[in-house]
């Protein structure tokens, strides 16, 4: 059973303490807008375990079921902001993330499908006119708010060596 007492030695306001948090979040959320960051477990997992330290230290005024469940409904949200989509970059940048080394250029293509492709004119392509040596990039917008972003992806022997993406 969780114990409904107040730390010892504790002080502070707990308004304060969830203005902090929340700040926090909202720092979270921006870099999220920015440049996708929930979807990269390190950051989203660092950030979830900071957030869990920091929130279950500065909350040390209230009580213990309060602190556990304000820290947990905070490190949920962490977790949650990567299935918000804010603009047509993030839903690339997931479906650009699946793309790992070793994938054809047919595997390449079903991910990236829903996307605009653009393919070097300098590509070494096989019988079946698909790309074996080379760079291909996609795009998730032709759009201004967006039309420079794009994910690169090299190929080598028919398979994927690298991805790059370059934000706007």
């Amino acid at each position: 059973m969780i114990e409904e007492t107040r730390s010892p030695g504790s002080s502070g306001s707990p308004m304060a303490a969830v203005l902090v948090l929340a700040a926090a979040m909202g720092l979270y959320l921006l870099l999220d807008m920015a440049v996708a960051a929930s979807l990269n477990p390190i950051i989203s997992g660092g950030f979830a375990l900071t957030a869990l330290a920091l929130g279950l230290y500065i909350l040390n005024s209230l009580p213990v079921r309060q602190r556990v469940l304000l820290a947990g409904l905070l490190v949920t949200a962490v977790f949650a902001v990567r299935f918000v989509d804010w603009d047509g970059r993030k839903p690339f940048l997931r479906d650009f993330y699946q793309i790992q080394p070793g994938m054809t250029a047919a595997e390449v293509d079903a991910v990236m499908s829903d996307y605009i492709k653009q393919v070097s004119p300098f590509v070494a392509r096989s019988a079946e006119g698909l790309v074996q040596t080379g760079a291909v990039s996609y795009q998730h917008t032709a759009d201004a708010t967006g039309d420079s972003d794009f994910g690169l992806i090299t190929f080598a022997g028919g398979r994927v060596v690298g991805r790059t993406f370059y934000p706007n």
